[in-house]
């Protein structure tokens, strides 16, 4: 049976004036905004979500909200009314490092991370004779214990200067502070970024701040502050000013909004310098050229180098085929986490990404035996 025109005609909507469907979208947008100010606003009371430097909530949630707080305002947050109280703080200064000389004849200094000292530790078990001096920073990357080295007045002292590779802080050679690459709990510490001239030489690109006195002085200055944070953008390839600079940190919504960015951002900046397939050239360049120029300093000084690379979860064999070939050029002696523990076998590992005590043992043997073997012990 064929409709009536009147059914028909009756079918259709009538037209949304433009006026009319500009004030819908006034009403949304004026909805959304009560949602979000409403959502910060209890959020904010229900965890004492303070906008300020002032000491750190605690509790699972409370610390979530906290990694979305900008690098700035949990730097300035470790810092009291009455001086620096967070370990982080102080650690991996470079230039308070390496101040004080080994007090025994027969010792190794031993530059790093948290991987290289457990190793280290481990080792002094078949090394009983042997001081050990620790010299290092959190994750610290290779321009970072490059750094050290250079800045560290007793290392002659030592018998043997050992290195530790870690896998997942190499990308970071492009990076001159922990601040940017570990941008949720980060330590202010920094160092100069690395790169190769038209000459294929090392040129240093030193951070205007080099040591806790400088880094109150920046956060007392908004100048300075701005000025450091201005270097790292130009030559910190993790800087992102989103992430970095104190910016709504009142605000849940916006901490949600930079932990996601941040996460983000790290991820494609240590993509572009790490594949399936091993790390960028660009980064293994500079990271042979360091190697290279430790090598030859240390020698210079009169003293052999063993190095330690740590291949850790996610990152395969890809630091020893990074680095092997240039160990070899330069005839050094070196232990690999490799070919005890591939990274590829999860039950290698704790679960805060260490190797397993057992591990660490077999690591610090290894390395034990080769300091013996350099020195003709």
């Amino acid at each position: 049976m064929t409709q009536h025109n009147l059914s028909t005609s009756n079918s259709k909507s009538p037209p949304i004036a433009p006026r009319a469907r500009w004030r819908d979208c006034v009403v949304v947008g004026i909805g959304f905004l009560a949602t979000v100010i409403m959502f910060d606003v209890v959020v904010g009371y229900c965890f004492r979500l303070q906008g300020d430097e002032s000491a750190s909530s605690t509790g699972p949630l409370n610390r979530y909200f906290e990694y979305g707080r900008s690098v700035e305002s949990k730097i300035r947050r470790m810092v009291g009314p009455d001086g620096r109280q967070h370990p982080l703080f102080s650690a991996g200064w470079v230039e308070q490092q390496g101040a004080t000389a080994p007090e025994s004849g027969a010792s190794m200094t031993v530059y790093g991370q948290s991987f290289s000292n457990h190793v280290a530790l481990a080792s002094k078990e078949f090394l009983r004779d042997f001081e050990t001096r620790l010299i290092g920073g959190p994750a610290a990357t290779l321009s970072h214990s490059y750094f050290a080295f250079l800045q560290d007045k007793h290392w002659s002292k030592s018998e043997v200067v050992v290195l530790g590779i870690l896998a997942s802080s190499l990308p970071n050679i492009q990076s001159m502070t922990h601040m940017t690459a570990f941008w949720q709990g980060p330590a202010p510490h920094t160092y100069p970024r690395y790169v190769l001239n038209a000459d294929s030489r090392l040129q240093a690109i030193t951070p205007l701040v080099r040591s806790e006195t400088d880094l109150c002085a920046a956060l007392a200055d908004g100048a300075k502050w701005t000025e450091f944070a201005s270097q790292l953008a130009l030559h910190d390839a993790f800087f992102d000013p989103f992430v970095f600079n104190r910016f709504l940190d009142w605000s849940p919504t916006f901490r949600l909004l930079r932990r996601g960015w941040g996460q983000s951002h790290a991820r494609a900046v240590t993509a572009k310098l790490h594949t399936r397939d091993g790390f960028a050239p660009e980064a293994v360049a500079v990271a042979r050229a360091i190697l290279r120029t430790f090598v030859a300093r240390a020698r210079k000084g009169g003293r052999p180098v063993v190095v330690m690379l740590f291949n850790d979860r996610g990152y395969a064999n890809h630091l020893d085929e990074a680095l092997v070939p240039a160990l070899h050029e330069s005839e050094v002696q070196f232990v690999s986490s490799h070919e005890v523990a591939p990274a590829g076998n999860l039950a290698n590992f704790v679960p805060d990404g260490h190797f397993r005590p057992d591990i660490e043992r077999e690591l610090g043997r290894r390395l034990a035996s080769t300091i013996r073997e350099v020195l003709g012990h």
